[in-house]
């Protein structure tokens, strides 16, 4: 895996963002990218899915008082991977423990021997098709995202570190825009 570095990060979903969507129109747009992800989706777990053939967790370290999140990627392992990394998607996923009885498993092997058996697992795939921004260092994106054949687009502000970058980002207007919008209802 690469350098992990916990980032900071704030988002919303809606159909519009008002003000906010008037900033990212006057920026010029980065990279669009699309994916197809795999959510695991467990009552208590941690961010578990697989996203270009990575199984990807991601750990919730904090949320500050303005719903900024401190998020630190601790695994993205490609097909197949081995019993250690199954252990660590079962504890993941707050799954009691299970015998695992193969050194390695494929997505399928995983998902019917593994997850489908817990009961307690529900997975959900997701498209979404992101258009990213760079304002004073931090990524920004706006997504159209598509789960369950329900459609909804998100604003998300990322910034890798310490949280010092996220802060001066909270500043910025249609990040506050946003705020506003998620605190009093979508314009």
């Amino acid at each position: 895996m690469e350098t992990i570095r916990p980032r900071w990060e704030w988002r919303t979903f809606g159909r519009r963002f008002g003000l906010a969507e008037a900033g990212f129109a006057d920026l010029t747009p980065g990279a669009v990218q699309e994916s197809d992800e795999l959510y695991l989706l467990s009552a208590a777990g941690d961010n578990v899915k697989v996203r270009d053939d990575l199984m990807d967790i991601k750990v919730l370290q904090e949320t500050d008082a303005n719903g900024l999140q401190r998020w630190t990627p601790v695994m993205k392992a490609a097909f197949p991977f081995g019993r250690d990394e199954a252990v660590r998607v079962v504890e993941a996923l707050r799954l009691p423990a299970v015998p695992l009885g193969r050194e390695d498993y494929t997505l399928e092997q995983f998902l019917a021997e593994v997850v489908a058996p817990s009961g307690a697992i529900r997975t959900v795939g997701v498209h979404k098709r992101r258009v990213r921004y760079t304002v004073d260092g931090c990524m920004a994106e706006v997504s159209g995202v598509t789960a369950g054949g329900r459609s909804t687009r998100r604003a998300i502000r990322l910034c890798p570190g310490d949280g010092l970058g996220m802060v001066a980002a909270w500043d910025l207007p249609e990040v506050r825009a946003l705020a506003r919008a998620q605190a009093g209802g979508l314009s």
